[in-house]
């Protein structure tokens, strides 16, 4: 089965961490807390990612999807954080965790790629 194009994919996977986000505020022990970090860089994914999509400039584009990843970063890391703390059973959010593991890999790879493209060496991406 063909992946969704990116924008479309991240879109599902915020829709995916705003359900999740609607039962951690609801956690004691500081889920609203970590809930807000969560949706915030999230969503800061895909807002970043629509924004590059509509970039004026090789350097802007390379600038939003950076952006873009480290908020996918960050997103893998309190996901992570939400597992270890063990508000939920580990095999209920593993999905999702591995979800934004592989969105902060692809677009790290965009920008790594764009970067290269930019100073005219793509020979050196493998």
């Amino acid at each position: 089965m063909a992946r969704p194009p990116l924008l479309t994919r991240i879109r599902k996977f915020c829709v995916r961490v705003i359900g999740l986000v609607r039962v951690l505020e609801r956690q004691p022990g500081g889920g609203r807390d970590l809930a807000r970090q969560l949706i915030r860089s999230a969503t800061s994914i895909h807002a970043n990612l629509a924004e590059a999509s509509a970039s004026q400039s090789r350097k802007d584009f390379i600038h939003k999807v950076s952006l873009a990843s480290k908020e996918a970063q960050e997103t893998r890391a309190w996901l992570k954080l939400i597992i270890d703390a063990q508000y939920f059973p580990s095999h209920r959010l593993k999905p999702l965790h591995q979800e934004s593991d592989e969105i902060a890999r692809i677009l790290f790879t965009i920008v790594k790629r764009a970067r290269a493209s930019s100073r005219g060496d793509e020979a050196n991406l493998e």
